[in-house]
């Protein structure tokens, strides 16, 4: 994939797991049922898709020190 289709495939899935977060934390203050597995399932998404998005980061960090070090 591309590098732009790629952060905004990952911007959208960690602003979807926020959300359920969010929403989660809502329906939790207002004890509806089933927000204690809305709000897990949040938390445990967004951890995965951080985790994605990190190691990718690093990737791409390394690359460009990478070019850095060749170019001097």
């Amino acid at each position: 994939m591309k590098k732009e289709s790629m952060d905004k495939i990952t911007k959208v899935l960690i602003g979807i797991s926020a959300m359920m977060v969010m929403i989660g934390s809502f329906m939790k203050i207002m004890h509806f049922p089933n927000a204690d597995s809305l709000l897990l399932w949040g938390f445990i998404l967004l951890t995965v898709f951080n985790g994605i998005e990190i190691s990718r980061l690093k990737k791409i960090i390394k690359g460009y020190e990478v070019e850095k070090v060749k170019n001097e």
